[in-house]
C-alpha cells in the first residue's frame, strides 16, 4: 500500500508540473538539446553559452511508521521469504505484545502431510492479503550462540508466533536488511483443516490452520540439515535422556529434551528451547546411539565403534534422509566419536520397531568383540560371509564417493574380501 501510495503521489506531482509549464518552454528544452547533436554536415565546436539542468523529479514517499506494523525494510524482508505483504506486519514482537494482539492459538493437533506444490500459492496469497496482519518472528535452531542457524516464521496468527517464539531458541539480534534465515515457516490461519508440508529446495515449511511442534521438528529435519552443516555444525534429530543420545524416532517418551541436539567444534546443545531449566550449553553425552537399517544382516545387530568408524558407518548407512553434505557430516561425527561412545544398532534385525528400541537401550555401556566388518561386535547378524563381504564392498564404494576428502574416514571401513583367484 505505502508503494502505491508513493507511485501515484509521484505521477500527481508530474501531472501538476507539466500542466503549468508553458509548451513553448518544453520545446525550446527539446531543440536545446537537439542543438547538442547537429547534423553531419555542421562542423564541429565546443560551445561556451551557458547552460543549466533541472534537477531529478524526486519521488515522495510516506513516511514510515514501524511501530505501527508499516515498514519498507521488514516488507522488503517479507518478500525475500516468499510472501508479498500488503497489509501491516511486525518483527520480533515480545511475549506480552504478541498476546496484546489477541487471537487464540490455533488447533494444535497432529496436521496432516499435504503436498508443497499443491499449497504452497494459497499459503502465500493468504498471508500477502491487505486484509491480514502478518506477524515476524525470527529464532534460532541451537541454543547456543555458536551452533544456531536462523529459523523465521510469517503468520497471520500472533499467538502461533508466540508459540513459535518460546518452541525455538533465541537468536542473536540481526538487524535488517542484513537478516536472512536459513529455514523458513510459513503458517496461514486459513485451512479447512490443518496441514504441513515441506520443501528442501526451498527450505520452507508450510502450515495452515494448525501449529503443532512435533510435526514442525519433524518436517525441519527433513530439510535442514545441510543448514546446520554449511554452518560446521551436525544435526542430531533425536531424543535424549540420562546423558544418552539416540539418534532415531520413538524415545520421545520420558526424554529430558524430545526434539534434537546440535554438535559443532564450539559445543553441544538442544536444538529447541525444550527442557526446562537446562543451560543453553551441555555437557558432552556419554553415548550416542545410531541407526541402520540392513535387511541383509551384514551389518551387526549392535555393535560399538571407534571415532572414525563412527564417522564411515553415519556417512554409510545411519545418516538421516535429505543429508547430502557428507565431508562435513563425517568430519564432526568422528569429532563427536573421540568425547562419546557411539553404538550402531540395525534395526533391520529386530522383529519389531519396539524391539529394536529396547536394544538400543540396553546396548549403552556394553563392549564386543571383533565381528563382521571389522566392528566390535555385540550381538551379530544373519548374513553369511559372502552378504558380509558383498557389504563390506558396497559400504567401502559408498562411503568414499561421499567422502572423498576424508582418507580417515575410508580407512575406518571394513576390511575387503581378497580379489577372486585368476
Amino acid at each position: 500500500p505505502m508503494a502505491s501510495r508513493a507511485c501515484a503521489l509521484r505521477r500527481a506531482a508530474v501531472a501538476a508540473r507539466r500542466t503549468t509549464e508553458a509548451p513553448a518552454a518544453r520545446r525550446a528544452v527539446v531543440l536545446g538539446a537537439r542543438q547538442a547533436f547537429p547534423a553531419a554536415a555542421v562542423r564541429r565546436s565546443l560551445s561556451g553559452s551557458a547552460f543549466s539542468l533541472e534537477p531529478p523529479e524526486e519521488t515522495l514517499w510516506p513516511n514510515q511508521k514501524p511501530a505501527e506494523g508499516e515498514s519498507y525494510e521488514l516488507n522488503w524482508s517479507i518478500c525475500g521469504s516468499g510472501v508479498v505483504p500488503l497489509g501491516k506486519a511486525f518483527r520480533n514482537l515480545r511475549l506480552p505484545e504478541l498476546a496484546a494482539a489477541g487471537g487464540s492459538l490455533l488447533d494444535t493437533s497432529a496436521p496432516s502431510d499435504a503436498v508443497y506444490a499443491t499449497v504452497e500459492k494459497g499459503v502465500k496469497e493468504s498471508l500477502g492479503s491487505a486484509s491480514n496482519t502478518l506477524y515476524v518472528q525470527d529464532c534460532a535452531l541451537g541454543t547456543m550462540l555458536a551452533n544456531e542457524v536462523p529459523i523465521r516464521i510469517i503468520t497471520d496468527n500472533a499467538a502461533a508466533a508466540a508459540a513459535f517464539k518460546t518452541f525455538c531458541a533465541a537468536a542473536r539480534t540481526v538487524p535488517l536488511p542484513e537478516y536472512e534465515e536459513d529455514v523458513t515457516v510459513l503458517l496461514s490461519s486459513v485451512a479447512s483443516s490443518p496441514y504441513i508440508a515441506s520443501s528442501k529446495a526451498q527450505k520452507t515449511v508450510l502450515m495452515g490452520g494448525s501449529f503443532n511442534t512435533e510435526a514442525l521438528a519433524k518436517h525441519v529435519a527433513a530439510i535442514a540439515s545441510d543448514s546446520f552443516l554449511d554452518r560446521g555444525v551436525l544435526p542430531m534429530f533425536g531424543s535424549g535422556a540420562h546423558n544418552v543420545v539416540y539418534l532415531g524416532a520413538g524415545f520421545e517418551s520420558g526424554a529430558i529434551v524430545k526434539y534434537g541436539f546440535s554438535f559443532s567444534s564450539a559445543g553441544f546443545c538442544r536444538l529447541y528451547a525444550e527442557g526446562g531449566g537446562l543451560p543453553n550449553s551441555l555437557p558432552m553425552p556419554k553415548a550416542v546411539v545410531m541407526f541402520a537399517n540392513d535387511a541383509t544382516g551384514a551389518i551387526p545387530a549392535a555393535s560399538v565403534l571407534d571415532a572414525a568408524q563412527a564417522g564411515f558407518y553415519y556417512v554409510g548407512a545411519c545418516a538421516p534422509t535429505g543429508m547430502t553434505n557428507m565431508e562435513v557430516a563425517a568430519s564432526l561425527m568422528m569429532q563427536l566419536g573421540t568425547t562419546s561412545k557411539v553404538y550402531m544398532i540395525n534395526k533391520a534385525s529386530y522383529g519389531s520397531e519396539a524391539e529394536a528400541r529396547e536394544a538400543a537401550k540396553a546396548v549403552v555401556g556394553q563392549t564386543g568383540s571383533k565381528g563382521a566388518l571389522g566392528l566390535q561386535v555385540i550381538t551379530a547378524g544373519s548374513a553369511d560371509q559372502g552378504a558380509i563381504d558383498a557389504m563390506a564392498k558396497s559400504l567401502t564404494t559408498a562411503v568414499a564417493g561421499k567422502v572423498k576428502k576424508s582418507e580417515a574416514i575410508i580407512k575406518a571401513g571394513p576390511p575387503l574380501p581378497p580379489p577372486p583367484a585368476k
